[in-house]
């Protein structure tokens, strides 16, 4: 197995003081760093993906036959679809 080595850099940067406050609500609401934040938004903007794709691993996709969903299933409605998975045995 190949071992992955990743160099950081610290930087200081100046930015408004509404967008600081702002980012670190942000970061805090998807519960990532503050840093993740900003370099996700740096990396997006220079149209690159913070995602290494040798680091992505293969996945099956698991399908079934049948019509769909069952009755009275709404994707949309979080709650009433937990319910609903409380009550269905596998």
């Amino acid at each position: 197995m190949s071992q992955i080595y990743y160099i950081f850099m610290r930087t200081t940067i100046r930015m408004k003081d509404e967008i600081l406050q702002e980012a670190k609500i942000e970061a805090a609401r998807r519960h990532i760093s503050l840093t993740a934040l900003i370099e996700e938004a740096l990396a997006d903007s220079l149209g690159k993906s913070t995602i290494d794709k040798d680091d992505l691993q293969d996945f099956k996709v698991i399908t079934f036959k049948g019509n769909g969903l069952l009755e009275g299933v709404d994707l949309n409605d979080r709650d009433s679809l937990l319910d609903r998975m409380d009550d269905v045995s596998f």
